[in-house]
């Protein structure tokens, strides 16, 4: 049996009402149609009567929508700017992602008792290729649950997709000295602790020749990274051509 207001829910969150005041406001319409509930049948109704009638008195959906979409600052940033938190937050967040994987493995080895440099220096490789790996669709997927809970269409969100693929975002852990000439031109953050060991992260355009060559070499990791950031976009699109045959 579906959960009182569900199908308001859903229209509010389809008119761009941030999901949070979408959940206060059916929690406080639950409540209110309870009390009403109690009261007609302690005015000695049929319980059933009683319900149909308290939830008469509320309104109909269109009234209680309309009452919510009247009150300001109500819709997400999302839906009044998709193009702003689906188009330009994705390079951002995965950046910041892959800094601070980068800052964790510099930092741990410098507090004595958590971690040996020699045990992360072997570790680090691991870390490296499971963030190239798994960071970038990790991103991906929440741009992808962020449509689902907004009820944005699925192209949004195979947008997002795909704004994070513009880029070649790489995280590099290696002994030596870099060959920055090898490096396709972008943003480029290096540390060397000792003069042996590096670590690197570098993002650029995927369309540079250079950015193509480095690609090449790591095509394994690359396809599978690309697939999987894909992957919840063609979910997302296959969930909601589901849930519209369904209505039909």
């Amino acid at each position: 049996m579906p959960e009182p207001f569900e199908a308001l829910g859903e229209r509010l969150l389809r008119a761009g009402v941030a999901p949070r005041h979408v959940r206060a406001y059916l929690a406080e319409l639950r409540e209110h149609l309870v009390d009403l509930t109690e009261q007609e049948c302690a005015a000695g109704g049929d319980p059933r009567e009683a319900a149909g009638r308290a939830r008469g008195a509320l309104g109909d959906d269109e009234t209680l929508a309309a009452a919510m979409l009247s009150c300001p600052g109500v819709r997400s940033l999302t839906a009044r700017a998709p193009w702003l938190v689906l188009g330009l937050l994705p390079p951002f967040l995965m950046l910041l992602a892959m800094m601070i994987t980068v800052i964790l493995l510099i930092a741990v080895p410098s507090h004595k008792g958590l971690v040996t440099p020699l045990a992360m220096y072997r570790l680090a490789p691991i870390v490296v290729i499971a963030g190239n790996l798994l960071i970038i669709p990790a991103v991906a997927a929440l741009f992808a649950l962020i449509s689902w809970r907004q009820r944005l269409a699925p192209a949004w969100a195979l947008a997002a997709s795909g704004v994070a693929l513009l880029f070649f975002l790489h995280m590099d852990f290696r002994f030596g000295a870099p060959d920055f000439r090898a490096l396709p031109p972008g943003l480029r953050l290096t540390y060397t602790p000792d003069h042996q060991v590096r670590f690197g992260l570098y993002m650029a355009p995927i369309f540079h020749p250079r950015t193509w060559t480095l690609m090449a070499a790591q095509w394994p990791l690359v396809m599978a990274q690309y697939l999987l950031t894909l992957l919840p976009a063609v979910w997302l699109w296959l969930a909601r051509r589901r849930a519209v045959r369904s209505a039909a």
